[in-house]
């Protein structure tokens, strides 16, 4: 069985109401976060870049909490901030989604850590989606928003991306597709 993860940023909600309201998008600065797995053991603690520093990513094991023990620390590939984190269960990956203000731009649109923080892959969203699909994903002035609720499907060893097709279902909501990266390897599963 996997498990559903989501991650909320008041400030990436904020950002996107503002869109709805404003003619451009408006985006509040990056704040330092932290991103749990599900199980809430390990945690991913984000300090946002500055300048010519990349944002920097540290894993704890976070039991018990008083005494979280750090695993690895590494500059992320993410110049200014991720825009949603994937923290396995097993604390063995973790997963990066996009560039803060900058949704489906650039070449961070997915980033797999391995353990000890190494890169397994990254992948611009050209990388995931054909042109053709890619026009169909709505956007706004900064952003492309190609994804739902991503997920980590530990079992099977991948992270599962929900993408936008295009489509609006009966309900009135988007449809998504799946996408299924291996995290050891990060190759695109068929």
């Amino acid at each position: 069985m996997y498990r559903v993860y989501r991650t909320l940023n008041i400030s990436a909600v904020f950002a996107v109401t503002l869109a709805g309201v404003a003619s451009a998008d408006s985006w509040l600065p990056p704040t330092e976060q932290d991103y749990y797995a599900a199980n809430e053991e390990y945690f991913l603690h984000v300090v946002p870049g500055e300048g010519v520093t990349h944002a920097r990513g540290t894993l704890y094991r976070a039991f018990p909490a008083r005494d979280a023990q750090e695993l690895w620390a590494r500059e992320l590939a993410n110049p200014s901030a991720p825009h949603g984190v994937l923290v396995a269960d097993a604390g063995d990956y973790v997963v990066t989604f996009d560039e803060w203000g900058k949704v489906g731009y650039g070449p961070n649109v997915v980033v797999i850590y391995g353990p000890e923080g190494d890169l397994v892959k990254k992948f611009a969203l050209e990388d995931l989606l054909t042109g053709e699909e890619i026009a169909a994903v709505p956007f706004t002035a900064s952003s492309r928003w190609w994804g739902g609720e991503h997920y980590l499907d530990e079992e099977a060893g991948v992270v599962v991306l929900k993408v936008v097709t295009g489509r609006v279902g009966p309900d009135g909501a988007d449809e998504f597709r799946d996408i299924r990266i291996e995290l050891a390897s990060g190759e695109v599963v068929e």
